[in-house]
């Protein structure tokens, strides 16, 4: 990481240092003290099941060089070296945002309803002629997330990818503040939050605030297909570069095409025009990495090296990985859901060749729209050929609800109370060549059905 002292450290955060060396280096954060290295500050924070105060001795055990604890605690406890502030998880991200001015590299932001995480992944790749490139790790893309991921910037790389989440209005100005991106990237609008915010219209509102945050001379990338991108434009006080398959997108996808072997497409900037392949199909990837190639070019990467660099992206666990379990294959994606993410899931499973099963559960935070939506999703898989559509929950019913009513035949449309339901009725019905998408919101906990049609236990069943 950049070097700074707890002098430096306390400034940032507005901390009174306490019995503690403002000459010290620091090597690290943490808020967990099973991770910790020796010579971390560690952030003692509250959370819903622990409060990190209660970790503070086993942190200086482990060789903490200070706390940052609540002024009202280190009155209790006396003689601990720290920083007492009067709100820890602010104090996180004064940090964090003090540690970003350290750094000369350029921040790329990613937000949107849905193909965050994937674009991020894909930005890496993207950027990656520049030198390493720091990234935010799994799910680290909230208050606490970004962070811990600012704070893994080092030294030795040239630019760095954060995934900014939003739940609620002020949260992505709150976020881009700490992390002062360079580059704002918004993938896609959708329902997502949609229970949260209200409309559509809120939602593309609240990523705007992305953009309201850049400087001057920095660069917005924006989805051209998106109805809300002359709403996104209005917001931007730098110039933007659109991204999509927009005939008039600054950053075009071309020449689409895709197998259940993977996708081909060009991707057409300024008169050149690069190919990329992808190891996945689906056209929202082909979007995803578009945006990726956008944030590039516009950081100075020429448009052949951001393009080449993708054919290195695999999904993320549990967004789309495709498993092999016994001669039928799983794709894994359930790690999060929302209406516009399993349309895009459900379309590359249309791609496949094999018998194409969809194991779908509830899509959550959709507001009084909920059922009417996912009523949508079962009609969307009866209008793709889907050959069985297996729903698990009762927003997982109205799946099934809307692909009777679209035609689907009622032999094709299984509902069951849990995955673990779904799973044992789904081991006695696949068969070799299958494809089977298993795609719910995080609460559905969809990924135990996973784990059963994956274990060995299926070929056991098979044979009895």
């Amino acid at each position: 990481m950049l070097c700074f002292t707890l002098g430096e450290l306390a400034n940032w955060c507005r901390a009174e240092l306490v019995n503690a060396n403002a000459e010290a280096r620091v090597e690290g954060v943490s808020t967990d003290t099973r991770s910790m290295r020796p010579g971390c500050v560690f952030f003692a924070l509250r959370g819903e099941r622990h409060d990190g105060h209660d970790f503070v001795p086993e942190a200086l055990g482990r060789g903490a060089v200070a706390a940052v604890v609540r002024k009202d605690w280190l009155l209790k406890n006396p003689g601990v070296p720290a920083l007492a502030v009067g709100d820890t998880l602010e104090a996180l991200g004064d940090a964090a945002a003090g540690y970003r001015r350290l750094f000369a590299g350029a921040v790329v932001c990613i937000t949107g309803s849905s193909g965050k995480t994937t674009t991020k992944e894909m930005t890496e790749l993207a950027l990656s002629s520049l030198g390493p490139v720091a990234k935010s790790e799994a799910n680290y893309n909230n208050e606490i997330g970004v962070p811990l991921s600012i704070f893994k910037i080092g030294g030795e790389h040239k630019a760095a990818v954060l995934e900014l989440a939003m739940r609620g209005r002020g949260q992505i100005r709150y976020l881009a503040r700490i992390a002062r991106p360079n580059v704002g990237v918004i993938v896609s609008i959708g329902d997502a939050h949609l229970g949260l915010l209200g409309s559509r219209r809120a939602i593309a509102e609240a990523k705007a605030e992305l953009l309201e945050e850049l400087p001057e001379s920095g660069t917005a990338v924006l989805p051209r297909d998106s109805e809300w991108y002359p709403l996104l434009t209005q917001r931007c006080a730098c110039r933007w570069l659109s991204f999509g398959f927009h005939p008039e997108a600054d950053v075009r996808v071309v020449g689409y095409s895709a197998s259940e072997g993977g996708s081909r497409f060009s991707i057409r900037f300024e008169g050149d025009e690069a190919g990329v392949e992808l190891a996945a199909p689906g056209e929202h990837l082909a979007v995803d990495a578009a945006a990726a190639v956008a944030a590039a070019v516009a950081l100075g990467v020429p448009l052949s090296a951001a393009a080449s660099a993708l054919s290195g992206f695999r999904p993320p666990d549990m967004r789309g990985v495709r498993l092999a379990a016994n001669g039928f294959t799983v794709i894994n994606d359930a790690y999060n859901a929302n209406p516009d993410s399993v349309a895009a899931a459900l379309k590359s499973l249309a791609c496949y060749s094999g018998r194409k099963v969809a194991l779908l559960g509830d899509m959550l935070e959709l507001g009084d729209a909920s059922a009417e939506l996912h009523r949508k999703v079962g009609a969307l898989a009866a209008e793709l050929g889907i050959d069985l559509l297996v729903t698990v929950g009762s927003l997982g019913a109205e799946i099934g609800r809307g692909a009777l009513d679209a035609g689907m035949p009622s032999e094709a449309v299984l509902q069951f109370a849990t995955p673990l339901d779904a799973a044992e009725a789904l081991r006695e019905l696949l068969r070799p060549g299958d494809v089977v998408l298993v795609k719910a919101s995080r609460g559905a906990r969809l990924e135990q059905a996973v784990e059963v049609l994956v274990s060995g236990s299926f070929a056991e069943a098979n044979r009895n």
